[in-house]
Order: structure tokens, then sequence, then C-alpha cells
């Protein structure tokens, strides 16, 4: 029983500090150096992608995120912004531009110039549907 405890203790615990990492950063195959990258933040899910990819050092590439219609067929509403993170410094958010929609789904856009260093791509997604903003910032990619 007191194994039992502990177990769930330390599970609790290591629940609370991913938390408070990322705030609402629930992420379904987020990673590091892909080029692209889902999430599920809620009843929806957001997708994003560097095209193309491999990226090169220096030389701009589109940006670009799709946030899918919900449960309820719902499409989404709301703003996307991005920030680039490396160690030496962290951008302000960029708003990015709504470009069209694929079914429901919004389509996002955006050109970058990565660093030739790891970088982080976070993404801060207002959503007006249901009043949640997520921020999303458990990917990294090394350009080439």
């Amino acid at each position: 029983m007191l194994t039992r405890n502990i177990h769930v203790a330390l599970a609790l615990a290591l629940t609370s500090v991913l938390l408070a990492c990322g705030g609402t950063q629930d992420s379904t195959g987020a990673g590091e150096s892909t080029g692209s990258v889902s999430w599920e933040p809620g009843e929806w899910a957001f997708d994003a992608e560097l095209d193309p990819w491999p990226a090169a050092a220096g030389t701009p590439v589109t940006l670009r995120a799709v946030a899918s219609v919900d449960d309820n067929d719902e499409p989404f509403s709301g703003t996307v912004s991005y920030r680039l993170a490396t160690s030496d410094q962290t951008d302000s958010w960029t708003p990015m531009r709504h470009v069209g929609d694929d079914e429901g789904d919004r389509i996002y856009e955006s050109t970058v110039t990565l660093p030739s260093q790891r970088v982080g791509i976070h993404f801060l997604v207002a959503r007006s549907n249901d009043g949640t903003i997520h921020e999303l910032t458990d990917w990294a990619v090394v350009p080439q």
C-alpha cells in the first residue's frame, strides 16, 4: 500500500511540474528536429509545419499552422501567433496571417528565417470559440 501511494504521489508531482512548465501545452507527437508537429489542446487539433523541410539556416521558409474544427464541427475562431526561441533570446509574439480555409480548418502562414542553431518554435493560440488561450512550446528544430 505504501509503495502504491508513493507511485501515485510521484505521478501527481510529475504532472504538476509538467503543467507548471508548459501551462496548457498538451501535445501528441510534438518533438524536436522534425519539420512538422501536432497538438490536441482540447477537442480540436493544431498542426504546424515548415516548408520546405529540411529548412536551411538563414533562408526564408514558410511556417504554416492549421487549427482544426472541433469535435462539434465548429470551425476555429481566434488568433494564432508564433515566436522563435534560442538559448540566447526569445522573440516577441508575431501574429500569423489567416490565408485560407480547408473544410472548416483555418490555415495560417508566416515567413520565418531560422538561425543556425537549435530553435524552439512556439505558438500562442487564442480560441474565441471557448475563450481559451494555449501556449504550445515544445517544438524545436535544428536547421541544416
